[in-house]
């Protein structure tokens, strides 16, 4: 039995996008469309093949949910917040899903999950229309062409910026953007016990606030207290340069996008 899935979600967005200057964009197999109230639909097709026949529509739902969340977090959301710099927020909670499945040409197996996936745009994207869709297959390309092992790190790296940028809580935020850091520095870079130091020398990052490492702000935070550091005194420092923080961690994952790109 093979399946025809016909798939659409909504970005929802909460500020300007140069996407309503252009018909259509595409990430991977995704087609991208501007609505009207700040809304694009976003549409593809999953086709599964060799199906027992025995396989019912709820079965097919979660394994499409599944697909649909799994190349967000890898694919689409990646590669938008590498062109715009600004987070998304992801809610799996709906998804609209077209399902046709035959067998031997004769269809046997038909219906619509109707649910939605919203995903907010917090900030502008800045790309001029010329350039959006060449902007992101030029990411696209680059994505692809990872390791396994280097796409991993670097989509979940992306993750947790995505989760700091969203967060209304500059202290969460400042940690959510310190585990995007410490995935970089650690497991991508390896660079061990003095990796705060070795990333943040090589890549020229702010990584002080105020004579106050952000390795002991973070552990200040999470432990109460440190030798230099009491954790009133982490909160105002992650309150006061949590966006800041942020920013300077987007500019790593770019650079070592690039970088790795170039290398391999």
């Amino acid at each position: 039995m093979e399946c025809v899935c016909e798939v659409r979600f909504i970005l929802r967005n909460l500020g300007y996008t140069i996407i309503k200057y252009i018909n259509e964009i595409t990430i991977d197999s995704y087609k991208l469309r501007y609505k009207e109230d700040n809304e694009i639909t976003v549409e593809t097709t999953i086709t599964l093949k060799d199906l027992e026949p025995d396989a019912d529509l709820a079965q097919l739902g979660v394994h499409i949910r599944e697909i649909i969340e799994r190349n967000v977090y890898e694919k689409i959301l990646p590669i938008l917040v590498l062109v715009s710099s600004t987070g998304f927020h992801f809610d799996p909670n709906s998804i609209v899903i077209k399902i046709v499945c035959k067998d031997k040409g004769k269809v046997i197996l038909s219906g619509v999950l109707s649910n939605t996936v919203t995903i907010k745009v917090k900030a502008i994207i800045k790309v001029s229309k010329g350039k959006l869709q060449e902007e992101i297959d030029r990411y696209k390309e680059l994505l692809d062409n990872l390791d396994a092992d280097t796409r991993k790190d670097l989509t979940r790296a992306i993750r947790f910026w995505n989760r700091g940028y969203a967060e209304e809580d500059p202290i969460d935020k400042f940690i959510n953007y310190y585990i995007a850091f410490e995935i970089i520095g650690k497991n991508l870079l390896g660079y061990g016990n003095a990796w705060v130091t070795n990333t943040c020398k090589k890549y020229q990052l702010t990584c002080e606030f105020e004579e106050h490492k952000v390795n002991n702000i973070r552990a200040a935070l999470l432990h109460a207290k440190t030798k230099n550091l009491t954790k009133e005194e982490a909160e105002k420092l992650a309150i006061k340069y949590a966006e800041t923080f942020g920013h300077e961690i987007l500019k790593l994952i770019k650079t070592i996008f690039s970088t790795t790109i170039a290398t391999t």
